[in-house]
């Protein structure tokens, strides 16, 4: 069954309902979901099981109920059966890689890259990365790239967002307004 970018985050999102209507903390939520994922990535032979439509969905539902009961959280056994049932569990993966981004959206925590000339050191990143706390008022995990084609300066992105304080934005912008200012004259 073909993977649908949809169906990962309308199943998130359920999960994510279903773990605050029964009172589950988001963290431990979040602490199982990523058990589940690297579970199921470290045995292949596992994954395959799961996803495989040869296997009789009675069986996979056993060892659902065999693996999950008394091992974790009633809600992650229920949502594992409710994901065989609906003919999901292809995009078992993707469900859970979209409720992390939900947890940590509730959370407050965003995903950024900051792109900079120079390499900066852990005492600049973690300014930077404090910097932008304060300002967006949200609580960012940044990842720190170099890129020297940029001059100077800094690039900063996080979902669609792009502040792009680099000279070599600076220069271009300026190129676009002088070339403006000639043909205007």
């Amino acid at each position: 069954m073909e993977r649908e970018p949809d169906v990962s985050k309308n199943y998130a999102s359920a999960l994510l309902a279903a773990a605050k209507k029964h009172n589950v903390p988001l963290d431990d939520a979040l602490s199982e979901a990523l058990a589940l994922r690297e579970l199921v990535l470290a045995r292949p032979r596992f994954k395959l099981f799961l996803e495989g439509p040869q296997f009789r969905a009675e069986d996979k539902g056993n060892m659902i109920r065999n693996a999950f009961q008394g091992n974790s959280s009633d809600l992650f056994m229920y949502f594992m059966l409710l994901l065989l049932r609906r003919g999901r569990l292809v995009n078992l993966i993707d469900i859970l890689d979209e409720f992390e981004q939900l947890v940590d959206q509730e959370g407050g925590v965003t995903e950024g890259s900051v792109t900079t000339a120079v390499e900066l050191s852990d005492e600049e990143k973690e300014s930077m990365r404090q910097k932008l706390d304060a300002y967006c008022e949200k609580h960012f995990i940044l990842q720190f790239k170099v890129d020297p084609g940029i001059v100077g300066g800094v690039r900063v992105q996080f979902g669609d967002k792009l502040i792009d304080a680099t000279i070599q934005s600076q220069l271009t912008n300026l190129r676009r307004r002088l070339s403006q200012a000639r043909l205007a004259s």
